[in-house]
């Protein structure tokens, strides 16, 4: 098999790290201030984007926008 253990302190380890924090940090969007929450959100997401300038970052910040944005479609229906 092709495991392998990334390495802690490595920049993979760090992105994965920054990327958890989004996730936690932006879990839901907030009903009683969306814009400002979006705005923040967004502005992180950026953050991340610059520092690590890889598709595969990017690509998972992507996925939890979207689900963001889905489910806050749905909360709003």
């Amino acid at each position: 098999m092709g495991a392998k253990q990334i390495e802690k302190g490595s920049a993979e380890w760090e992105a994965f790290r920054d990327y958890y924090r989004f996730r936690q940090d932006f879990y839901e969007v907030d009903e009683d201030h969306p814009e400002l929450f979006w705005e923040k959100c967004l502005q992180r997401a950026y953050e991340i984007h610059a520092r690590y300038r890889s598709f595969y970052v990017t690509d998972l910040l992507m996925a939890h926008i979207n689900d963001l944005l889905r489910r806050e479609k749905k909360m709003r229906s």
